[in-house]
């Protein structure tokens, strides 16, 4: 009941963005249509991607929810996305390839994903709860990345400006 993923707040690169700043910082670039990942950012908001999206580099967008209107792809094999959303859901209007890991988990165990359209992913899905009855009435495909299986990219971690190291004198 207490396991919180990325809960580790000292180690996001960037907290409390808006969908704005996502953009502005490139982080989701709309024109070139990348996801330019590096360690752990959040977004106070909803994402929404529309259209076909690469992945460069390696990291997490946790938002409080997701639509995914497209595909996601990686631009190299080095490339791993994961998007989380902590409140909300992830829905998925698409039937083209997804390369990422889907979170949706929360504390009230209500996040789900939904697919309105035949699902494929490779990478992997995790949720509260998985409501089947809110999936098109498609074949649905869910393929395992063992890129997240390798813990050099799956659990890499970038220090973000809010970590302090202080001095104590007990020993360690």
């Amino acid at each position: 009941d207490s396991y919180v993923l990325y809960n580790k707040y000292s180690l996001w690169s960037k907290r409390n963005l808006s969908i704005e700043d996502l953009y502005k910082y490139e982080i989701i670039d709309r024109k070139a249509k990348t996801i330019n990942l590096n360690g752990i950012v959040h977004c106070k908001d909803s994402v929404t991607l529309e259209g076909d999206y690469k992945v460069a580099g390696q990291g997490v967008i946790i938002a409080d929810s997701f639509n995914i209107n497209g595909a996601i792809e990686k631009s190299d094999n080095t490339s791993l996305c994961v998007l989380y959303a902590n409140k909300g859901k992830i829905v998925t209007n698409t039937e083209k390839e997804i390369n990422a890991a889907l979170i949706a988990s929360n504390r009230n165990f209500t996040g789900t994903v939904e697919a309105l359209k035949a699902l494929k992913i490779n990478g992997l899905m995790v949720v509260d709860t998985l409501d089947l009855n809110a999936w098109a009435e498609k074949d649905h495909e869910i393929y395992y990345d063992m890129a997240f299986k390798d813990g050099e990219k799956a659990n890499r971690a970038v220090i973000s400006k809010w970590v302090t190291y202080r001095r104590t004198n007990e020993k360690i």
